[in-house]
């Protein structure tokens, strides 16, 4: 039959362990710990230290140094704020124990460091040689506590002030945690150096922006100013390359979402196709206007250079061949879907060509085949619709 019992410092350390990290008024520590001995089990030495420092507030991380030397490095690159170099040897013909222990700041470290090597505290413990329950429990009790004392007293070796400048409310990711600036627009952050971080940025109806932040130990301030986002926009096209026409747009959703109020006019066009009837006339007019709503969406990340969109808007079609603008008897609709990109060279200007088709829902398909007899264009039709294809339209817009 075994017997099973749960030693006091056992249960000490699992409360330790599991208390909210709030319940201690200093923020936590990490720690690097290299121990080495000739004569002594280092593996069973190495984790009875580990654990009682693990146990001892305000150090909230212990991590084991590599072989191979240069632990302060290890320690700034693994975010440690301390390294314990631990040395133990039996003396007195096994009958006892000498341990020399050193703390250092991590590298590199901060003006509080001392000049040697980042040499903060060191000294040594004689003692007899412990049990396995001694060394579990209470050997490390007094070097732990010197160590909890440097951490909660030292300035936190491999840490650095970053200086933040930026518009209220912005949201910024990527270093160490998500941030909203105050009111103030300034804000102070202690942060893990050296170090590179890579951060975005993003408020209300401005453009995000993403970098890259490289923290020296002697701290870095960091402006982030983002461009206003272009809510409106003015668009001219020329429809299938001869008819110009006009977009009024608002952005929404960053500016992925366009609403758009759209006026085509016939009045007056190029004419590069004989279907007009006059092939000798460069201009080509047809008494119609069409005023559309409509909407588009971008794909790709807001700001871009190059972005591909889709778009769909329904018209109405006033016919002025009477002398004044009535609903086109003939095709009194339109409904116009088509798929484009635009380039923008410059925030306030971009280029746009796009292409779909035409379809007049409710028209008399019949009458409108017939008139289009002869025509270069592919169409289709049916007693009561008719179908465009290809339509297409070249334009600029500016959003200032």
């Amino acid at each position: 039959m075994v017997k099973k019992r749960f030693m006091p410092g056992l249960v000490l350390a699992l409360l330790l362990g599991l208390a909210p990290s709030g319940l201690w008024a200093e923020e936590g520590r990490r720690i690097l710990v290299a121990f080495s001995s000739s004569t002594l089990d280092p593996l069973a030495w190495t984790a009875s230290l580990e654990g009682s420092l693990s146990r001892t507030p305000p150090i909230s991380g212990v991590l084991r140094a590599k072989a191979g030397g240069d632990e302060r490095r290890q320690a700034g690159q693994a975010a440690c704020d301390l390294v314990l170099l631990v040395a133990a040897e039996s003396v007195n013909s096994g009958e006892g124990v000498k341990v020399v222990w050193h703390i250092l700041s991590a590298d590199p470290g901060s003006a509080s460091e001392a000049k040697d090597g980042g040499l903060l505290k060191e000294g040594e413990i004689e003692a007899g040689l412990p049990s396995a329950r001694r060394l579990a429990e209470t050997f490390w009790t007094e070097l732990s506590g010197i160590v909890a004392q440097v951490a909660a007293t030292e300035v936190r070796p491999g840490r650095a002030i970053l200086s933040i400048e930026a518009q209220p409310k912005t949201r910024i990711r990527g270093l160490g945690k998500d941030l909203v600036m105050p009111a103030s627009g300034h804000l102070e952050l202690e942060l893990t150096a050296p170090a590179t971080y890579v951060w975005t940025a993003s408020a209300k109806n401005r453009l995000p922006a993403t970098g890259s932040l490289v923290l020296s130990p002697a701290g870095a301030k960091l402006r982030i100013g983002l461009e206003r986002l272009r809510l409106f926009s003015l668009g001219l096209d020329l429809r299938q390359a001869a008819f110009p026409g006009l977009s009024l747009g608002l952005a929404t959703q960053g500016d992925s979402l366009n609403l758009l109020y759209l006026l085509d006019q016939f009045y007056w066009g190029l004419n590069f196709s004989s279907d007009s009837g006059d092939a000798s006339s460069l201009i080509w007019s047809v008494p119609l206007i069409q005023p559309g709503l409509g909407f588009s969406w971008s794909f790709g990340k807001t700001g871009k250079d190059l972005r591909p969109f889709v778009s769909l808007a329904g018209y109405i079609r006033l016919s002025g061949t009477a002398g004044s603008l009535d609903m086109d008897p003939i095709a009194p609709y339109l409904v116009a879907p088509r798929l484009g990109i635009e380039w923008r060279p410059t925030a306030p200007w971009g280029f746009y060509a796009q292409f779909g088709l035409d379809w007049y829902p409710g028209c008399d398909g019949l009458l409108m085949a017939a008139s289009d007899q002869g025509s270069s264009s592919p169409y289709s039709y049916g007693e009561g619709w008719y179908l465009e294809y290809p339509a297409f339209s070249i334009g600029l817009r500016l959003r200032p």
